[in-house]
């Protein structure tokens, strides 16, 4: 072991014997309670040179300032009191490793910081001061980091979680409260990123999702998106609100690559299917489609028709589908009919545009049958339904004049003209 010179033990005593004759007042004051003198008497020994690295000075400032903090009329003496008592003790546990004050008491302070700071949020909440909770439930939060990466336990055992998500989900709830949304997502994504999967965190994804869709962030959006549906996959909410999100403001025919994704995503969705389905036809019959060749439009309409009614033969699908064959029927027909040339390439094309309009017609009828079937059982229809069940009974009607079957197609004209 090296000697230690008579003068540097000389100095290490007076300095030693400096330090307690400075902390003298701060714990006579202490003693008698008087935390502001005590305040002013810690802060005078941290503003010299020579006590400005004591550990026990550091320490003692730490233990003044809670109890300022927790004194209502005296924590005005600081514009946040416990968080500088927090710093002190950080500061503390620096100089001093060994954590000699602290040890014994299992670092009680701290662990009452972060109670205090839980105390007052829920406080502040109570009140509707939004705003002050968030900034008690952040501050809260950031004691209880502190101590859970120093791995301390209380003096009851206790122990801090690795990720506290009552108290994150406190800090997200109290910054939208209080109208800060920007404030609150971070809050949000931490506990996003730890795949939190109770039912009471399913919000979690969902308010994520809506606010990287205001916001436009479609990477953040399909992330909260895909998150929500691995760990919440019966909710209808990620496919609506997905759906929803990518076709805003896309024009046709651009929308239909967005379809395509869509479907790619949810191969077994209903809406997807349908929704793919009415766009496409709206658009076949739009006056945008006019002079554009709509063969590769009406094949992908057929296929999605088609998938849809296989997911769910819904009224509103039957009644899309029969009324895009009947149309088809008709327009084929009438283009048919403009043929007068008797050259074989006419007459054969002629004989194939007569003979796709049957078959389109022909497809028609089993579709409205479909369709007068599903909302005859609806013990009230609504408007919409009503005319979808007149317009079924109309294609039926003249289908089968068409067909040359006059009884059937009078008998449908009759149930189309009692509806009203």
């Amino acid at each position: 072991m090296k000697k230690i010179s008579f003068l540097v033990l000389v100095s290490l005593l007076t300095g030693a014997i400096y330090a307690q004759d400075a902390l003298k007042e701060v714990k006579l004051m202490a003693a008698k309670q008087d935390w502001l003198k005590a305040k002013t008497a810690i802060d005078k020994v941290l503003a010299d040179p020579k006590t400005a690295n004591l550990p026990e000075a550091w320490y003692w400032k730490g233990g003044v300032y809670n109890s300022l903090a927790s004194n209502p009329e005296l924590k005005k003496a600081c514009t946040d009191c416990r968080m500088d008592a927090f710093e002190a003790l950080k500061k503390y546990q620096q100089l001093d490793p060994s954590n000699k004050e602290m040890k014994d008491d299992k670092n009680a302070f701290l662990f009452d910081m972060y109670g205090k700071y839980f105390d007052d949020a829920i406080a502040c909440f109570g009140t509707n001061d939004y705003a002050g909770a968030l900034i008690n439930f952040k501050n809260a939060l950031i004691v209880k980091e502190y101590v859970y990466g120093k791995g301390f336990e209380s003096q009851t055992g206790f122990k801090f979680p690795a990720l506290d998500t009552s108290l994150i989900l406190n800090c997200a709830i109290a910054a939208r409260n209080d109208k800060k949304d920007d404030l609150a997502m971070p809050y949000y994504q931490i506990l996003a990123d730890a795949n939190v999967a109770e039912d009471k965190f399913l919000e979690v994804y969902e308010i994520l999702a809506d606010y990287y869709a205001e916001k436009k962030d479609m990477p953040a959006f399909e992330s909260a998106i895909e998150k929500g549906r691995a760990i919440f996959p019966k909710e209808e909410y990620w496919e609506a609100k997905d759906l929803e999100t990518q076709i805003k403001g896309v024009e046709k025919p651009q929308l239909f690559d967005v379809y395509e994704k869509m479907v790619g995503k949810y191969p077994a969705s209903y809406d997807v299917m349908h929704y793919y389905s009415v766009e496409l036809f709206r658009y076949i019959y739009s006056d945008d489609a006019k002079g554009i060749n709509l063969e590769s439009y009406k094949t992908k309409l057929k296929l999605v028709m088609q998938k849809a009614l296989e997911i769910q033969s819904s009224a509103e699908m039957n009644y899309l589908a029969a009324t895009y064959y009947y149309n088809n029927w008709y327009d084929t027909d009438q283009e048919a009919k403009l043929i007068k040339g008797t050259k074989p390439d006419d007459v054969k094309k002629k004989k194939d545009l007569i003979d796709a309009s049957k078959k389109d017609l022909d497809a028609s009828i089993p579709l409205a049958e479909k369709v007068i079937e599903l909302i005859s059982k609806l013990e009230k229809m609504k408007p919409l339904e009503k005319s979808n069940l007149k317009q079924s009974y109309g294609i039926l009607a003249d289908a089968y004049q068409v067909k040359g079957n006059a009884a059937k197609a009078l008998e449908y004209k009759t149930k189309r003209d009692a509806v009203l």
